[in-house]
């Protein structure tokens, strides 16, 4: 990585390679430490963010997601677990972690999630606002669906983050956003039916609820992640896989941050994606930068071959985010009609939903290449995802 190096401020905690999604950024600021809850430049000035996040990891799966983002700089974080073998794994401090249930996991089986966060509500509610604080922008519930204490208490524990918004007077009434996202991890095939089926479950529940219960809804497909990264060590692939994912989601939280000469992607235009609901996001380096079609050409392969999910339409997004960053020497020479000619393709590609907007952003980076972000939101239901889970799971 050139401008964004992770392994400069957390060289001891990445537990997998930078991989293909994640080894593309060029952003405009150099991270190289983290002091307290600050992320410091080379010369140890502040990086702003542009919104403070917060997340909660149900279950194993779901902690490990909390944890990336703690790796890169989030402090408000948190995690829940039936196992109590599984949270002390986990590289949290012990005053942001909580054993639910009867410490000894729950076996696979949603209801005993469920029945544990149910019991603890308070607890839970406790754990966070002492993690969290009382300021903060929007709050994550992690989890895998497709076992038991994710599967069973993720949608349990997002009601109780949006009742902990309301009493702290966080939500966003007025545009009826809860600032209460998820991020939930869908099965592999070789999970089983049973995980199928629970996931089906979860997921029709869970879109339903997008964007005014919750926003935004980050799907994560582990089967395609399977596919695409084949030969990744079973030592690494989860901490591979997370990176992939997080790094993105937190790339773009920094970048909305910062200044921009040209366009600047602001924090309003990032909070109108995190806002629409279901959401899916993906980088790539475009080396035909110099055609008249090449970065219209990159977008378009980008967003159709790097979604998190399979199933999902991308016409059906109703905004999308879209930042590019090059080195000087590439602005002074990418004709702005190049530029603009991808942009209008994006806009072309997600055109069925009259009005879709495109947020866009243009910055000056240190490497001598070209790499572009696309974040689409507002996205319909996977319903092709949901059937197959259905299917695989035995579910009529």
């Amino acid at each position: 990585m050139s401008a964004l190096d992770m392994d400069q401020f957390a060289p001891e905690e990445l537990t997998g390679p930078v991989i293909d999604v994640s080894d593309v950024p060029d952003i405009p600021v150099e991270i190289k430490k983290i002091v307290n809850d600050q992320l410091l430049d080379k010369d140890g000035n502040a990086i702003d963010m542009a919104f403070k996040f917060a997340f909660v990891g149900v279950g194993q799966a779901g902690g490990r997601i909390a944890r990336q983002f703690h790796q890169y700089g989030y402090r408000r974080v948190c995690a829940v677990n039936t196992a109590q073998a599984d949270l002390q794994l986990l590289k949290l401090p012990e005053e942001n972690k909580r054993v639910i249930g009867n410490a000894r996991g729950a076996g696979g089986n949603p209801d005993v999630g469920r029945a544990a966060v149910m019991a603890e509500r308070e607890e839970i509610h406790d754990l966070m606002l002492s993690s969290f604080g009382e300021s903060f922008d929007r709050v994550f519930i992690c989890a895998s669906i497709g076992g038991g204490t994710g599967a069973g208490g993720c949608l349990e524990v997002a009601r109780i983050a949006k009742e902990m918004m309301s009493r702290l007077e966080l939500a966003d009434v007025e545009h009826k956003d809860p600032r209460v996202g998820m991020i939930l991890v869908l099965p592999r095939e070789s999970d089983g039916p049973a995980a199928y089926a629970s996931a089906a479950k979860v997921l029709e529940e869970v879109v339903e609820l997008a964007p005014h219960g919750i926003s935004p809804l980050i799907l994560v497909d582990n089967q395609r992640f399977d596919r695409t990264y084949p030969d990744t060590p079973v030592s690494q692939f989860f901490g591979t896989t997370n990176h992939a994912v997080c790094s993105l989601f937190h790339l773009l939280n920094v970048v909305a941050a910062q200044p921009s000469a040209i366009t600047p992607f602001d924090p309003k235009d990032y909070e109108s994606v995190l806002s629409s609901g279901i959401l899916t996001f993906g980088a790539a380096p475009i080396a035909q930068w110099q055609g008249q079609d090449g970065i219209g050409e990159g977008i378009r392969k980008l967003v159709t071959h790097q979604a998190m999910v399979t199933g999902v339409d991308i016409v059906t997004a109703s905004v999308a985010g879209c930042v590019l960053v090059a080195g000087q020497k590439i602005l002074d020479q990418l004709p702005n009609s190049h530029l603009e000619k991808g942009f209008s393709m994006l806009a072309r590609m997600i055109n069925k939903n009259v009005g879709a907007a495109i947020r866009r952003g243009v910055y000056a980076g240190s490497a001598d290449s070209v790499t572009m972000y696309v974040v689409l939101g507002g996205l319909a239901a996977p319903a092709a995802r949901i059937a197959d889970l259905k299917k695989r799971g035995g579910v009529q």
